[in-house]
């Protein structure tokens, strides 16, 4: 669904035969790129041009964790073994990541397109710049939660494309014990 920020009717964007987990939009604002799947087949990414036309897969299946790239010519994400790539939006052969852990999360490109930020799911957060061209990577920041107890994992981290500014989701368990005596 389509909706108008100001004046304009809403419309829709076809997606026959695949349900859209999650969505973005290309850079200069024509296209639409998501990650969808078949019944009973994995995910991968679709484009789809918003003047009109059927989606197009620009993945293999299962992939997924990705991002475009600033210009728009690439989506970075992971294929069913956990290995990275950049796939060509416009077609072409995919570009291995080498160096990117697989239980690493790729976060977005940084704002010239010459590296992605990463980050691991453990305590603390830490996020990762990429460097696509060597493959060097180099911790980018680190985060301590103040009151870390129960913090379990982090769900998601959301960066600026200079990578200064972020917002981040964890998961937290907590519980209680209680002793009881006495009981008969």
């Amino acid at each position: 669904m389509l909706l108008p920020t100001g004046a304009g009717a809403p419309g829709t964007i076809p997606t026959p035969g695949v349900e859209v987990q999650g969505a973005g939009w290309s850079p200069e604002g024509k296209r639409v790129l998501y990650v969808a799947a078949s019944p009973g087949r994995p995910s991968r990414v679709y484009v789809q041009d918003l003047a009109g036309g059927a989606p197009r897969a620009r993945t293999p299946e299962g992939v997924g964790g990705w991002a475009v790239s600033p210009d728009g010519k690439f989506v970075a994400g992971r294929d069913e073994d956990q290995r990275a790539f950049l796939f060509p939006v416009d077609g072409g052969e995919p570009l291995s990541l080498p160096g990117i852990a697989p239980g690493e999360v790729i976060v977005r490109f940084d704002g010239a397109g010459t590296g992605l930020f990463l980050f691991s799911r453990a305590l603390p957060l830490r996020i990762f710049r990429y460097d696509i061209g060597s493959g060097r990577r180099e911790t980018w920041s680190e985060i301590t939660i103040a009151d870390p107890a129960g913090v379990e994992q982090f769900n998601r981290v959301v960066l600026t494309p200079d990578g200064k500014s972020y917002a981040y989701t964890f998961f937290r368990a907590l519980s209680s014990l209680y002793v009881v005596q006495g009981l008969k």
